[in-house]
């Protein structure tokens, strides 16, 4: 199962949890606060090239809901 990041709009944190693929963008209650206004956001990662070297992505640079660019929910 991978592991899925989470952004919480009542108490502003981010949370990442181990789901399975199917429950991915279930609502999920936040570890910190117990709240429901949740949403999966785009997590970074990072993988060592055949040269060595570490590489970091992110796949769109913001939340599951805005995808980067002036989002209220996580701020990019």
């Amino acid at each position: 199962m991978p592991v899925y990041e989470y952004y919480c709009s009542d108490c502003h944190t981010k949370f990442d949890t181990l789901r399975a693929m199917s429950r991915a963008d279930e609502a999920i209650a936040c570890e910190q606060c117990g709240g429901l206004h949740t949403a999966r956001v785009v997590s970074m990662f990072a993988f060592k090239g055949s040269d060595g070297a570490s590489v970091m992505r992110t796949s769109a640079g913001g939340c599951a809901s805005c995808g980067g660019g002036s989002c209220a929910t996580c701020g990019h």
